[in-house]
């Protein structure tokens, strides 16, 4: 395994997902796998692993689970549309929230790690990397979006370790560090937050609240790229009123156009976020569209009315709710 990155313990709940003797990576709710021997293989490939990220919960298939665990040869022991679902939960990952902690001291990379979860125990979507090592954490600088760094590492500067990122990313970076005397040096990285340990947890909140709330949106904004009677276009998703199942196609409603092109209803359901609902196995709505409902419709702005299963109901009042909290 890479120096640095921790090596979470097994649960009982995340045994029951997977079979055989491989070591388990808990991350919330995703579960990464390495095989048995990954000590033995170089650490390009164990990032790789890594970076597939897939959730075994999302999975049912074992002959996947195996593949991802490396436990079989190749891509072609897959047959296409098993490795097609693998590529589409590779995209829907792509939609998460990557946060990156990195701290030598592992009971505050813990504890930092805890209060994260502990705020944003509602959403599903973001999913917490503790690093105990700079050096680890530049390999895979430009997948996070949100960092919160120490200055005081013991392999390197925490501003040092700053300024190698904005060479690769513009992502939020929040410093928590015991050492007041860098605060003036943080300006020149764009720090987004300085923060003093010990940590006030109130101020803690208040900075990961304006800090995701600041990443969100480019992610909502990144363009949905179909692609029809083969052309690719790029689709606005708040330009989605909601999408419905229409055989092996699905269609897009866009107000006065309607988009349809091969694909299915649980890939889009991963690409769009959490700004869209499904609401019913036919229909995907946009919460930004929804105009009011009730347990069997959902009556949207622009007039249309779609249906709403039953069983749905109460999960996407929640949804609704929460979408309504994060627009304020």
């Amino acid at each position: 395994m890479a120096a640095g990155r921790e090596i979470a313990k097994s649960t009982d709940s995340i045994k029951t997902l997977a079979d055989g003797p491989a070591g388990v990576f808990p991350c919330r709710y995703l579960v990464w796998r390495m095989p048995e021997n990954a000590g033995d293989v170089d650490d390009k490939k164990i990032s790789f692993y890594y970076k597939i990220n897939i959730p075994f919960s999302k999975i049912t298939d074992i002959k996947i689970r195996n593949r991802l665990a490396g436990n079989t040869p190749g891509r072609s022991r897959c047959k296409r549309h098993r490795w097609q679902k693998v590529k589409a939960e590779r995209k829907w990952l792509l939609k998460m929230l990557q946060i990156a902690v990195c701290d030598d001291e592992k009971s505050m990379g813990e504890y930092l790690r805890e209060l994260i979860d502990r705020r944003l125990s509602g959403r599903e979507d973001y999913c917490v990397s503790v690093f105990w090592s700079g050096e680890t954490l530049l390999c895979e600088a430009g997948n996070f979006d949100i960092f919160f760094l120490d200055i005081d590492l013991k392999d390197m500067s925490g501003i040092d370790m700053a300024r190698r990122i904005r060479q690769v990313s513009e992502a939020v970076i929040v410093f928590v560090t015991a050492l007041k005397e860098y605060v003036f040096d943080a300006f020149d990285v764009h720090a987004f937050q300085y923060l003093l340990k010990p940590i006030n947890e109130e101020k803690f909140f208040q900075v990961l609240d304006h800090a995701v709330a600041q990443c969100l949106p480019a992610k909502e904004k990144e363009p949905l790229v179909i692609r029809v009677k083969g052309i690719y276009r790029n689709i606005p998703k708040e330009n989605i009123l909601y999408a419905e199942n229409e055989a092996r196609k699905v269609a897009l409603h866009l107000g006065e156009e309607q988009v349809s092109y091969y694909a299915k209803m649980g890939e889009l359901e991963g690409l769009l976020g959490d700004s869209f609902f499904r609401c019913h196995r036919g229909y995907l709505v946009n919460l930004g569209a929804v105009k009011g409902y009730d347990t069997g419709s959902i009556q949207l702005k622009n007039g249309e009315t779609i249906l709403m299963a039953k069983q749905k109901y109460s999960a996407f009042v929640e949804a609704y709710m929460e979408f309504l909290r994060r627009k304020t």
